[in-house]
């Protein structure tokens, strides 16, 4: 009867270590899957929030949503969602999204248990942090003006500084190339974290960015956008096509203002007439 010998000690290192050579091979593959992974489902809830700003233009009689604006918004349950949570943008288009929260704005939580979160702090959440932020001082309007420094998409600035905002259907001139939602990100606690309800240009009546792109500068040095997929942003048009833009292309004004566009003027400004 043949005797059975156990591994050695060196048999078993052996082991171990090629475990930990292929673990090491593997590890960094996996995360470049799972990044684009991430990046095709933000696409894709790009493309869901392009329909559905689209289908609240043609039941609104062609009248674009508002980024910011203090109109009724309801929950799931057709119960009504208190000011301010109600203005941004997220809850509002809602309905048109079957309420699809989690699919459509891709809610990237900061790691805090949110077991325990009351319904007006999940409200306030989806509002505030939804994984696209909006164009919304070009595109649809800021109706509190803040994003504007005050200035809002009413006739009397128009007859100053002209049609800045397009607000419904037929007033882009290139569609495919104007900016709707990117992706964006906040700063809470010192950290940068995914997720906002807006983003801002490069120039407003001045330059407004930083320098080179910083991806731990504050964000707002950079209107929000971020451009967390490999140097790249999700980035929706008004024709509802999803493409990624990098830095450069971000920076162009001619994606962002259509009054830019009609110029064809990159490094546009918005100034009086």
């Amino acid at each position: 009867m043949l005797k059975r010998r156990g591994f050695t000690l060196i048999e078993m290192l052996v082991v171990i270590s090629i475990i930990l050579l292929l673990s090491s091979l593997m590890i960094p593959g996996i995360s470049k899957v799972r990044k684009k992974a991430g990046q095709v489902r933000e696409q894709s809830a790009g493309r869901s929030l392009a329909q559905a700003y689209m289908l609240y233009s043609t039941e609104n009689l062609g009248r674009y949503l508002p980024g910011y604006a203090d109109e009724a918004a309801k929950d799931s349950e057709g119960n009504a969602i208190p000011h301010p949570i109600n203005a941004r943008y997220p809850w509002r288009l809602a309905p048109y999204l079957n309420y699809n929260i989690n699919g459509a704005f891709l809610l990237y939580d900061s790691g805090d248990d949110t077991s325990d979160e009351d319904e007006e702090s999940y409200q306030y959440r989806v509002s505030v942090y939804p994984a696209l932020g909006m164009n919304l001082f070009y595109v649809g309007g800021d109706e509190s003006g803040t994003s504007g420094q005050g200035l809002k998409p009413i006739p009397a600035h128009e007859a100053i500084f002209g049609k800045f905002c397009v607000t419904g259907m037929g007033q882009a001139v290139s569609p495919s190339n104007l900016i709707l939602f990117a992706s964006a990100q906040h700063e809470n606690e010192g950290k940068n974290e995914a997720g906002f309800h807006k983003i801002t240009s490069p120039n407003f009546t001045q330059s407004q960015w930083g320098g080179a792109w910083d991806p731990d500068a504050n964000p707002s040095e950079f209107g929000f956008v971020d451009l967390r997929w490999s140097g790249r942003a999700v980035t929706v048009m008004l024709d509802g096509s999803v493409r990624m833009m990098d830095e450069a292309e971000m920076r162009d004004m001619r994606h962002w203002s259509n009054l830019a566009a009609e110029e064809n003027d990159p490094d546009w400004k918005l100034s009086r007439l």
